[in-house]
């Protein structure tokens, strides 16, 4: 992949910090996503045996969510975005894949639990451009 940098092995918190805040002066808007085991970063609707989006499932799960969530919401939920935000937050699968700006939170998810196998968590780190980002606008 173009522009990927190498992996690094990281056996204690300070080697983390050091390269997290060494990547900061490089670029400094990064996301990062911590997983307990080395695989490909797909959503958990994808990582389910299911064809979730050839077959409709994510959208019946979706209504259904919205179906049984709406009488205890307090603020009406605008768009199906921000419904799978909140669908995702509450365990629905779905197709958005989360990532943090917090480094010690992705290492949380990489090491909250023993990994599968031998290898270690991973945290994967994008370089994003903050232009490239759609801002909420305030209700």
């Amino acid at each position: 992949m173009a522009g990927a940098t190498p992996v690094k092995e990281i056996t204690n918190l300070s080697q983390y910090m050091a390269l997290v805040e060494g990547s900061h002066r490089e670029v400094p808007f990064l996301l990062f996503r911590g997983q307990r085991t080395d695989e490909t970063l797909l959503p958990k609707i994808a990582r389910i045996h299911v064809a979730p989006l050839r077959d409709g499932v994510e959208k019946a799960m979706l209504v259904e969510f919205k179906r049984m969530s709406k009488p205890l919401l307090r603020e009406e939920t605008r768009s199906d975005w921000d419904w799978l935000a909140l669908a995702q937050h509450h365990g629905l699968a779905t197709r958005l894949l989360d990532w943090t700006q917090n480094p010690l939170a992705a290492l949380w998810f990489a090491v909250q639990r023993s990994p599968d196998g031998a290898a270690g968590g991973v945290v994967w780190v994008f370089r994003a451009q903050e232009d490239a980002f759609c801002r909420s606008k305030p209700r």
